[in-house]
């Protein structure tokens, strides 16, 4: 075959192969998207009649890295120079989605389009900070460490999707300020607040749950929580209601400890026997098949834990053992335990051993 005919078939083998169309919808802002960047988008995916076969509307959204081959090759290569708040249409020829093989609604050989927006971009070396941005100034004295705080809080992703809210459950979190059992860029989101005071968070994954997805949070999602400090306990009249606890315990020491003492804020691993007065034990950890026989592990300043329990651990030592009565407000209350068969109004014996402060 003559050069001259070789050409004619290589120009209408390639004249054949359809080429990535990319449309520009919106110009964004800011540095454009290059390899290696990590994106969340908003994106709708049609077939050419018009059908809809996947859509992040109203959904977390998408985080991934760009470039990388964890996406379709005409992704890959169509989002390449789009900048924050840019909104993109790309049309994508079989070669460069899934070619000959059909993929859930999507038909094999199919052309398709998707609009995305550019939501966020993060790049290798960036540092990830947290934005924080006060909504509605507070009153009084600051937030310091050992202060209990009663926080209420709304947590959406970047494109406005709400995940979770304490407000629906008309219960703020409580948390020990300099000890809070949150992620981190929620605990630095805290630092100084005050009273009726109200934040805007914006957290990098790098300070917020990594690269793991964690439950309806997807793996590398930036989060926003506006936040609002409803209480805010001084520690002085936190450690002043400890040692009122304290005072309403019969506490009988049954071995010494050594090191350094449980203090509030600390997470205490200990096993627990829990038992009415001279009745025999309704739980030990040390039989507990769930946890197979472990200490269990308990953050302290929370008030998630039964006051009494909470108040006995306060001062212990490393292999400390005692054993603590406590009276019903201090315990379950009003309210009976059915799994564990105790009462309502009922007087508890815990049996605490510290096995390790801090763990």
């Amino acid at each position: 075959m003559s050069f001259h005919a070789l050409a004619l078939v290589a120009a209408l083998f390639f004249q054949g192969q359809a080429k990535l169309e990319i449309k520009d919808i919106k110009e964004g802002t800011g540095r454009p998207v290059q390899a290696k960047d990590s994106l969340t988008v908003e994106y709708t995916g049609t077939l050419l009649d018009g059908k809809v076969f996947d859509s992040s509307t109203g959904k977390a959204p998408y985080v991934f890295p760009v470039g990388m081959q964890r996406v379709i090759k005409g992704w890959d290569e169509g989002l390449i120079g789009m900048k924050v708040g840019g909104e993109r249409q790309l049309t994508i020829p079989p070669d460069l989605a899934y070619g000959d093989q059909a993929n859930g609604e999507i038909p094999a050989k199919s052309t398709l389009k998707f609009d995305i927006k550019l939501l966020r971009i993060d790049r290798e070396g960036d540092k990830q900070d947290l934005e924080s941005t006060v909504l509605t100034p507070g009153t009084g004295v600051a937030a310091v460490e050992g202060d209990l705080i009663d926080v209420h809080y709304l947590g959406t992703f970047v494109n406005g999707v709400k995940f979770d809210s304490s407000y629906d459950r008309k219960e703020p979190l409580t948390l020990l300020a300099g000890h809070a059992r949150v992620i981190k860029g929620f605990a630095q989101g805290l630092e100084g607040i005050k009273l009726g005071e109200k934040r805007r968070l914006t957290i990098p994954a790098t300070l917020g749950y990594g690269s793991a997805p964690r439950g309806p949070i997807p793996g590398g999602s930036t989060l926003v929580f506006e936040i609002e400090a409803v209480k805010i306990t001084p520690k002085a009249e936190v450690d002043k209601g400890i040692v009122a606890d304290r005072a309403k315990l019969k506490i009988e020491e049954i071995a010494p400890g050594t090191g350094a003492e449980v203090r509030n804020g600390d997470i205490v691993a200990v096993h627990v026997v829990i038992s009415l007065p001279g009745g025999k034990p309704l739980y030990d950890t040390h039989t507990d098949q769930q946890t197979h026989g472990q200490p269990r592990t308990y953050p302290l300043g929370t008030q998630s834990l039964k006051r009494g329990f909470e108040a006995a651990l306060i001062g212990m030592k490393t292999g400390q053992k005692r054993k603590v009565t406590v009276p019903p407000d201090l315990a379950f209350g009003a309210t009976a335990n059915p799994r564990l068969t105790i009462p309502a109004n009922a007087t508890v014996v815990f049996e605490i051993e510290v096995v390790k402060i801090n763990p």
